[in-house]
């Protein structure tokens, strides 16, 4: 009996509950812009049901519901039963009645997709709500929810028209999750929000390795201390270290970087010689110890060659892989290797450590006052062996060959010697100090040299030029007066298709580099 009483009260307390949010009796209801329900079990199941879809109204009368954002005619501001008690109301009058379902705003945008996911961006596409009335515009709202960077992950918001359904989305962090969001504006509020999760593609670390130091060396193995570096991109997967014998001045290419084996096998001089995890990076290394660290071997070194050591970043994501490098050998940067040999057993002491810096620094002041007697005594041989050409030439009887300035006797196999100081004379020769070449950027390979990008640094001021590094001293006859002709060639014209802009040379002990 009480469970009885307890229903009947719950009833009439749903029933007032209902009318007293009644709009009225309306007929013509609007079907084009109507939903119309099966299956509902009563006028409450309807009010959530139209609800949940995001529609302002919805009627209910004789067990049929239907949802709508507009109003037919009203007939009276009670029930259809009260109305049809007054007036008579057969199976044709189309009345229904009509309550709010408390939803003003619209419903989530439809058909969301997310197509063209970069490491930094990506592209938004969304269709108008299934149920609005007015709508100003659209947010796209992109809200991290994983993130390797350590820089604030903060939302990301950009506001569009109401005639918008694509758009592109940037500043996004590399490898980084993300909870997408599109919902409409309308003059009511915000209308509901539909998401997707995305997550964006890896991209470099942002951040080069340190370069390696050296601790000590026996020409066979060397011992050096490495340390970890941070990734605001990625992961930070693994370490690798990287052997290059700077001996062979050859390009470092960072797609190319094999194996020892297979560095042997493709004639690289530079190779893997171990893979590390990251927690083994602040311990010391032993390069050429003959262990194999992940795949690779460390191989045990040539104590006659010199060599850099290159410490990698490799960065492992979802079935992607970046690398990057400390910076390449040549220019600092890199570990230029001696070849320092310690006969003692405790290399690792600090006197033997002092003694040998000592020993060091010693030998480094007599190479450079080597390398300037070279110098000195190289320029006067060659000062020496220009006046004597030159005397013989003023001695010289018999019949002579006309030319023209500047012109070559193709007839002769030698080419005199101050014939290249007379073209020299006609280019700006630029010290070396003011050039950096870039090896790791190799642009071409002509017919006398390589060609790399590279900088000049003059009055201040940086500009990108590229080099033609030429080694003359190598060249036999032949050879360098088929250069010198086209180096005079160049001189004259100064341009071809392949040079815009000559602007000088500049010499080294080895080589001779065309800047232009």
């Amino acid at each position: 009996m009480k469970m009885l009483l307890f229903m009947v009260i719950f009833y009439f307390c749903n029933v007032n509950g209902f009318e007293s949010d009644l709009i009225g009796c309306f007929k013509n209801m609007p079907k084009n812009s109507s939903v119309y329900l099966a299956n509902i079990q009563g006028d409450d199941h309807c009010i959530k049901s139209c609800n949940g879809i995001y529609y302002r109204y919805f009627s209910f009368y004789k067990g049929h519901c239907a949802c709508s954002n507009f109003l037919g005619e009203q007939v009276t501001n009670s029930t259809c039963d009260s109305y049809c008690l007054d007036n008579q109301c057969d199976g044709l009058t189309q009345i229904t009645n009509v309550y709010p379902t408390g939803n003003l705003v619209p419903g989530p945008p439809r058909n969301l997709s997310i197509a063209n996911i970069t490491s930094s961006s990506c592209r938004v596409y969304w269709r108008e709500p299934e149920s609005y009335i007015n709508i100003i515009g659209y947010v796209v709202r992109a809200v991290p929810t994983q993130t390797f960077s350590t820089y604030p992950s903060n939302t990301l918001e950009w506001t569009f028209g109401n005639s918008t359904f694509q758009n592109e989305i940037s500043t996004l962090l590399s490898a980084t999750r993300y909870n997408i969001s599109v919902h409409s504006i309308s003059n009511e509020g915000n209308g509901a929000s539909v998401y997707q999760i995305i997550t964006t593609k890896l991209a470099d670390p942002d951040t080069l390795p340190q370069q390696p130091v050296i601790l000590s060396s026996d020409g066979y193995k060397m011992k050096i201390k490495l340390a970890s570096t941070t990734n605001n991109n990625g992961p930070v997967s693994a370490y690798r270290i990287i052997v290059v014998k700077s001996d062979d001045n050859q390009a470092f290419q960072k797609d190319s970087v094999l194996s020892y084996t297979e560095a042997q096998r493709n004639g690289l001089s530079y190779y893997v010689a171990a893979e590390i995890k990251p927690e083994d990076i602040n311990k010391e290394f032993t390069v050429g110890d003959g262990k194999r660290y992940g795949p690779f071997y460390n191989a045990r070194l040539d104590p006659k060659t010199n060599y850099n050591i290159l410490l990698g970043l490799v960065s492992y994501y979802n079935g992607e892989t970046k690398i990057v490098y400390s910076q390449a050998s040549g220019y600092h940067n890199g570990i230029s290797i001696l070849n320092v040999y310690d006969d003692s057993d405790q290399g690792d002491s600090p006197g033997v450590i002092i003694g040998l810096s000592i020993a060091i620094g010693l030998l480094t002041f007599m190479f450079i006052t080597g390398i300037v007697g070279f110098l000195i005594l190289k320029s006067r041989i060659v000062n020496r062996r220009q006046r004597l050409s030159e005397n013989q030439e003023l001695t010289l009887q018999g019949p002579m060959i006309e030319v023209e300035n500047n012109g070559y006797i193709h007839e002769e196999d030698h080419i005199p010697v101050n014939h290249y100081r007379n073209l020299k004379q006609k280019v700006r020769t630029l010290s070396s100090n003011q050039l950096k070449i870039e090896p790791t950027n190799l642009l071409g390979v002509g017919k006398f040299g390589k060609v790399n990008s590279g900088t000049l640094h003059e009055n201040d001021t940086l500009t990108t030029v590229t080099c033609y590094s030429i080694y003359d001293k190598k060249m036999n006859q032949d050879t360098k007066k088929s250069m010198l002709q086209e180096l005079d060639l160049l001189i004259k014209t100064g341009k071809n298709e392949n040079i815009l802009n000559l602007i000088g040379t500049s010499e080294t002990r080895e080589m001779e580099v065309e800047i232009t």
